[in-house]
């Protein structure tokens, strides 16, 4: 479905709209256009968790002055988070109450809900992964100008999304779902090893494991099996098959490529590298922004990432594809298109080395405004995080373990996860966890690699051994749930 063009502006505007250029006269006419617009925005459980990260973004495009209406669940908890979003100026229009807690039943809950208020909507939007397949489904429900809801249950299904990518020639890597342990055995036979092992739906590297041996895989299915029943953030996924997919490891290096497409045009897309991860536990470590690839194989890490989000069926808006360079088939593979934008530093880098407000462009893109952001030729600048994982499993003794960082020009922020007292998982149990986080910013990329790199040896976290340690049944302290760098504010220099 085509996104409709701006209504409310003059002819000459329009017309200034529909030639979408990337000069900053015509970007001041798109934010402009915001306004007097009825938003439909979803929100999940996530809201609450992620509510100081989005909190400055939200604040910026509800100062456009749209009619946000936001839909909740019937909790108490949403009661709260409603208010919330009202007394921070977020929610302008409607508070709008479901029931989401049945997969099957949330779209059409939310659909009749909407209808109840009587309001014509104008769009739809969610920043929330989880709320993805909501949005191709209610803007279908309700008539709303969307994406295909046969798309955002691709992109959310990464087993799905391979297919789809297959079928439209996109290449992919090797791969299969496992429902029960009596499957595995033939199908690791068809992959080989080593192999990854995932669930088909999740978010942050959640369960997700490399396998060296058949008996690896075997354990890991019946950990990752049982959190999809048990984990709420893999338990509510609207739309998705949620089943462990096996698929083949890739040797290469690891991208986000940030994609912003308008009627089936990419207008924008540059790549952030991910440095390799902690294994088998895919521990996420480091980042770098603008990518250290260049010439043709950044190009081709662009063009392969647009022809994943196109060969899924998308037309318009913000997508973070995940990738990896294959050095042995010289070329990108995917491992996961989100149609959203990513999380980290994600909106950070964008804005800072390019100058492109991401989270702004994927809600002026969602409710029907050409986007084509100006952009800066070169970086301004190059940015780089650390994330510093636990070795061993004990008790914190203080905070201040990172405070030398106050007296590096070269650190913008840094974070410490664990307070004092808190018991700590390290990789002498099983799974670890992150124990701090710090960004780096300076005028070129390998310089800010270097920056980080150096300061990776400065680092002694006080961790005293507790005897009679519990084996760890998960990761422990997450970012993303407790407020880390996607969550609270680190502490800035």
């Amino acid at each position: 479905m085509k996104f409709s063009i701006i209504t409310q502006t003059n002819r000459i505007k329009m017309s200034v709209l529909s030639e979408n250029r990337a000069d900053e006269a015509t970007q001041q006419m798109r934010y402009a256009a915001v306004e007097g617009k009825n938003v439909l925005f979803i929100t999940c459980f996530l809201a609450k968790l992620l509510y100081d990260r989005d909190l400055p973004m939200l604040k910026k495009v509800a100062a456009m002055k749209p009619n946000i209406h936001m839909v909740f669940g019937n909790t108490e908890d949403d009661e709260g988070l409603a208010q919330k979003f009202r007394d921070d100026g977020i929610l302008t229009g409607e508070a709008i109450f479901a029931d989401m807690s049945d997969d099957e039943k949330a779209g059409p809950n939310i659909a009749e809900a909407c209808k109840a208020t009587g309001v014509h909507f104008d769009a739809i939007f969610s920043p929330y992964e989880h709320a993805m397949f909501l949005v191709g489904e209610v803007g279908e429900l309700l008539n709303i100008p969307c994406n295909p809801g046969t798309a955002y249950s691709a992109a959310r299904d990464k087993r799905l999304a391979r297919q789809v990518c297959e079928e439209k020639g996109v290449q992919t890597p090797r791969f299969g779902k496992v429902e029960s342990a009596s499957e595995i055995e033939a199908m690791v036979e068809r992959i080989g090893l080593p192999l990854i092992l995932k669930p088909s739906s999740g978010a942050s590297s959640d369960g997700v494991y490399k396998c060296n041996t058949l008996e690896d895989v075997y354990k890991h299915f019946e950990r990752v099996h049982g959190e999809l029943t048990e984990a709420k953030y893999m338990a509510w996924n609207p739309g998705c098959e949620m089943v462990v997919l096996l698929e083949a490891y890739i040797d290469g290096d690891e991208f986000d490529v940030d994609v912003l497409m308008w009627e089936g045009e990419c207008v924008y897309a540059n790549a952030i590298d991910n440095w390799p991860t902690h294994e088998p536990y895919f521990m996420e470590e480091g980042s770098n922004c603008p990518s250290t690839y260049t010439g043709e194989k950044l190009e081709s890490l662009h063009q392969y990432s647009i022809d994943c989000v196109k060969a899924l069926g998308f037309v318009s808006g913000l997508f973070h594809v995940e990738t990896k360079y294959s050095h042995i088939k010289d070329t990108p593979l995917l491992i996961e298109v989100n149609p959203r934008m990513g999380g980290g530093h994600t909106h950070l880098y964008h804005n800072e080395v390019w100058g492109v407000d991401l989270f702004t462009e994927f809600f002026m893109c969602s409710i029907g405004i050409p986007v084509n952001p100006p952009r800066a030729a070169v970086p301004n600048c190059a940015m780089g995080d650390f994330d510093i994982i636990c070795a061993k499993t004990g008790i914190m003794q203080n905070v201040t373990w990172m405070d030398h960082l106050k007296e590096n020009p070269s650190v913008v922020a840094y974070k410490v996860f664990a307070e004092e007292g808190d018991e700590v998982i390290g990789y002498d149990t099983e799974i670890p966890q992150w124990l701090g986080h710090y960004l780096v910013k300076s005028d070129d990329v390998h310089k800010t690699i270097k920056i980080l790199k150096d300061l990776i040896p400065t680092f002694e976290p006080p961790i005293m051994e507790k005897k009679n340690r519990r084996p760890s049944t998960g990761r422990g302290i997450r970012r993303f749930s407790t407020a880390g760098a996607e969550g609270a504010a680190m502490i800035e220099n």
